[in-house]
């Protein structure tokens, strides 16, 4: 009950730092804790990551540089070779350093207690090893190799036991870092139940806060508000509990008390000018029922009324003068309509003698343009006939081109066969030649050769009438090429003049196709021009019916004006 009364005088300017307040206090709570886990993460991951991971490299090192020691001496025992052996001796001093030094950093680096003995232990046993390789590479120096050998192989156990040292060192690492993210994690499920926590606290605590001061703030805003509303729709005996606060709430709810006394007061003094109004603008109504624009509001009048009177009075004057003037404007109108009326007469007249007009003209139009129809029709014929004409000599020049073509393969055939035939020729003469040879010899050969003489004198006779045929044959293919080289000139010359024809009858069906073109434009425009007449004669039409309405709508307007002017005579006017 004391939580209530103090936030119910508090104003609400406190009441919303004290709900933002306690979000901001566990806010800064929970900034400070995220500062501490900050502090602690970074705790642990610096452990993790510098410390633990500077222990697991040194640790690694020496493994590795143990083990380049060991490689490195069993190269040296067991080769022959005096150069791998020198330089197996170099590596073997570096790795001693480097296990020597690598092992001392571990040593200093603030080891746990249990790696530290196990790091001791290493370098004790590291310097025994070491004490033993010493007599080995001794004797290989020395060029005992047979000592050697066993000395190598008597450093074999120690050698497992320093790395098992290793080993169990690396162990107590993964040891210490595996505690260490246990324990992170530990600290992780804490924080997180903290925040959890507080985060819940922090709700539940704002909601009862939130909730307590609803209760001593909204509800009242409410009960205010509609008590507001209730008055605004005009009931003016709506109260509100007065309660003693020191808030806005409070001071509201006195300033509603002294706005409702206010209201009330103004409506009394409203109804009694509201009733004077009332009588004064019913006996104004009165005297404006009879058409009696002379009355005036004289009753005297504060506040909004007098608005209402000045604004009546105003208004039944600016009546007075419209009335005058629509008075005036109803004779100004007759008389127009009067002139309009004349004036639609004229009109109507002439309009009908234009639609007359244009009716003839879109008559001739139409000839006209069937005219150019049947005209464009008969160019698009000549064009259509023109390009079958054209098309069949196009057919013919090539049957004559092909013409020309046979004509030469003729001639080139005529002139093979006449080689040919010179050829035969040839053959013939030389028949003959050796007929004539053979003779010769048939006579030099006396009875023996006449047998043989006589067969000469056969060939000879054939070789005689085969060249009578070659000539006679040769003359006639002469005679025959000649013809057919004749044949070709004047194919040619057809050719030539079939091409002339074609260009000629091109020429025409172009002619033809522009008079077909300009012909179809000029049927187009002529329609066009016979719509745009034909749209004419409608418009005018509708004119002519337009003007007829409108001398109509003039009389009756005439006649309107005429009434107007009686009943505005009626008014009694203020001069």
């Amino acid at each position: 009950m004391g939580l209530s009364n103090l936030t119910k005088n508090l104003k609400i300017s406190a009441k919303i730092y004290l709900i933002l307040a306690i979000p901001l206090f566990f806010l800064c709570s929970s900034g400070m804790g995220a500062f501490i886990i900050q502090l602690k993460l970074s705790d642990i991951g610096q452990d993790l990551g510098i410390r633990q991971r500077i222990h697991l490299q040194l640790t690694g090192d020496i493994s590795r540089a143990v083990a380049d020691y060991r490689s490195a001496e069993t190269r040296m025992v067991m080769t022959s070779d005096p150069i791998i052996e020198q330089a197996a001796k170099k590596e073997i001093d570096v790795y001693q350093a480097e296990v020597q030094d690598l092992a001392q950093q571990l040593n200093n680096a603030q080891l746990p207690p249990s790696m530290l003995i196990k790091n001791q232990q290493f370098l004790s046993d590291w310097q025994r090893y070491i004490d033993l390789s010493r007599q080995t590479i001794g004797a290989v120096i020395e060029n005992h190799k047979a000592d050697a050998h066993p000395l190598f192989w008597k450093e074999l156990p120690l050698f497992d036991q320093i790395s098992d040292e290793l080993k169990t060192i690396r162990h107590i690492q993964g040891q210490i870092i595996e505690a260490k993210v246990n324990d992170m994690k530990a600290f992780f499920v804490v924080v997180r139940w903290l925040i959890i926590l507080t985060t819940l606290l922090a709700v539940l605590l704002s909601i009862f806060v939130a909730g307590l001061i609803v209760k001593v703030t909204v509800k009242p805003l409410q009960m205010v508000t509609h008590a507001l509303h209730a008055l605004a729709g005009g009931n003016t005996n709506v109260n509100v509990p007065v309660e003693k606060r020191s808030d806005e709430i409070g001071e509201l709810i006195t300033t509603f008390i002294l706005f409702r006394e206010r209201i009330l007061n103004a409506e009394k003094e409203k109804e009694a000018q509201l009733n004077l109004l009332v009588s004064d603008i019913g006996d104004a109504l009165h005297g404006l029922s009879k058409s009696d624009l002379t009355v005036r509001i004289t009753g005297h009048l504060t506040g909004g009324f007098s608005k209402i009177k000045e604004d009546f009075n105003y208004s039944i004057g600016v009546l007075n003068d419209v009335v005058s003037k629509i008075i005036q404007s109803a004779e100004n109108i007759k008389t127009g309509a009067d002139e309009i009326q004349q004036a639609s007469n004229d009109l109507s007249l002439r309009t009908e003698q234009q639609a007359a007009s244009l009716e003839e003209t879109s008559a001739v139009m139409v000839q006209i343009s069937n005219t150019v129809d049947h005209t464009a029709e008969g160019a698009n014929a000549s064009k259509l006939i023109t390009d079958q004409v054209e098309t069949e000599v196009v057919q013919s020049s090539h049957v004559v081109q092909q013409a020309m073509e046979a004509m030469n393969r003729i001639e080139n055939g005529s002139k093979k066969i006449a080689q040919i035939i010179g050829v035969i020729d040839g053959i013939a003469f030389q028949t003959n030649l050796l007929a004539l040879n053979a003779g010769v010899e048939a006579a030099r050969a006396g009875e023996a050769g006449k047998g043989f003489s006589v067969v000469a004198a056969e060939v000879r006779a054939l070789a005689q009438r085969s060249a009578e045929a070659a000539k006679d044959v040769k003359e006639r293919i002469t005679d025959s090429a000649r013809e057919v080289e004749n044949g070709v000139l004047l194919v040619n010359k057809t050719g030539d003049t079939l091409t002339q024809i074609v260009q000629q009858i091109h020429e025409i069906s172009e002619r033809v196709t522009q008079s077909a073109e300009m012909a179809e434009q000029q049927a187009s425009g002529l329609r066009q021009v016979n719509t745009a007449v034909s749209e004419m004669d409608s418009v005018t039409q509708k004119n002519a019916a337009m003007v007829q309405q409108s001398t109509k709508a003039v009389s009756q307007l005439a006649i309107e004006a005429q009434n107007m002017m009686q009943q505005m005579q009626q008014f009694k006017l203020a001069h």
